[in-house]
């Protein structure tokens, strides 16, 4: 079971596929288990002359050599973001790996990059030229909406996943764009907030997660600037509504501000999500499916998790293994009542196993079990 099981890597053009942009999706697929697809427009006959073909090879062996499956595709003419977005959408593509199409660390997002953004529902990792591939802290902005949580939700999973500082940040938006953070108290609002901001992530499993959160208040999107540089974030996480969806642009625009104008990676999340747990049980054994709940149970798929344990119990109750990570990713994920019953289970299996471990001990060694005819 892959948790992030394809990237894609759109090829515009060799200018926006730096080695940052490659080592970027590198190293997520190393640590997810991912394949990369690298995806191409027609070559005219001039790029094929350049040598560009034998740069898409290049860059082909850099994955394999890796130790990554990687695969290549070439599509029809037209317009290019539309057909990266056709082809991730009809191929279970989970994430789209591109370059921001500048050199620098700021500046406005290439035209097919800046496409990508607004019209792919698949969440895209935009890799700033200039920065680092490293990924050891992150900034995720919230706000109250259900695909906010989203966000949260992946960028948990991936500060976990890659051992990385997660810094959750809530603006509370000034109308007149003052900030209110100096030190001298914050306003009503941004304590009301504050406190509902509090109970929200209350639902969230940050296990095994070294976090804090910082609430203030200002211009969104400048505060946004301004956490980044206070937390050092090496990826923004972010949700947009982009075309899809009627909801108030406000965000939108703001998340357009900061692609253009933060000096690092930033990861775009939609309706889709990056990391998702999809297993296939058919066909597989029982330690098979058990290794599978425990990956999920690491990566903190708690819920998925126990569904896989569940299945191993269906098929074996006595199965010690089960009730025990049963109890495991309860208790992790906060569930005591429910661990303690899984515990009471696997302690009344581990009796009838002692039980019979001491029958067919006594079986072996006493001799009215033991009588030949």
């Amino acid at each position: 079971m892959k948790l992030l099981e394809k990237i894609v890597l759109p090829v515009y053009s060799f200018t926006n596929v730096s080695d940052k942009v490659l080592d970027t999706a590198i190293l997520v697929a190393k640590v997810f288990g991912s394949q990369i697809t690298l995806v191409h427009g027609e070559m005219n006959s001039v790029e094929a002359d350049n040598g560009q073909d034998v740069d898409l090879r290049k860059m082909s062996t850099k994955i394999v050599e890796n130790g990554i499956c990687a695969g290549y595709v070439m599509l029809e003419s037209g317009n290019f973001a539309e057909q990266i977005i056709k082809y991730a959408d009809s191929n279970g593509v989970n994430l789209i790996i591109t370059g921001s199409g500048e050199e620098s660390k700021y500046g406005e997002l290439d035209n097919d990059v800046k496409n990508l953004v607004l019209k792919s529902e698949i969440p895209v990792w935009v890799v700033r030229m200039g920065v680092g591939s490293e990924i050891k802290r992150i900034l995720c902005p919230v706000e109250f909406s259900d695909f906010s949580c989203g966000a949260l939700r992946n960028a948990i999973h991936l500060a976990r996943s890659f051992g990385a500082v997660l810094t959750v940040l809530h603006v509370t938006e000034t109308t007149d764009g003052s900030s209110n953070n100096t030190g001298h108290g914050k306003s009503l609002n941004c304590v009301k907030e504050e406190v509902e901001l509090d109970n929200l992530l209350k639902d969230f499993n940050f296990s095994d997660v070294t976090w804090d959160k910082v609430v203030c208040s200002g211009v969104v999107y400048q505060e946004i600037l301004k956490a980044k540089y206070d937390s050092d974030a090496d990826v923004v996480v972010m949700w947009a509504a982009g075309l899809s969806r009627a909801v108030s642009g406000d965000w939108d625009s703001t998340v357009e501000r900061v692609i253009n104008e933060v000096p690092c990676s930033v990861v775009i999340v939609k309706s889709n999500e990056i990391i998702q747990a999809q297993g296939e049980t058919v066909g597989k054994d029982i330690d098979k499916i058990l290794a599978e709940g425990k990956m999920l149970m690491e990566k903190g798929f708690y819920g998925e998790a126990l569904k896989q344990f569940s299945i191993c119990l269906d098929i074996d109750p006595y199965f010690e293994p089960a009730w025990e990570c049963s109890v495991n990713a309860n208790e992790r994920s906060g569930n005591d009542k429910e661990a303690e019953e899984c515990r009471k289970q696997l302690k009344l299996v581990k009796e009838k196993h002692w039980q019979q471990q001491v029958m067919a001990d006594i079986r072996s060694h006493h001799s009215a079990f033991n009588k030949h005819n």
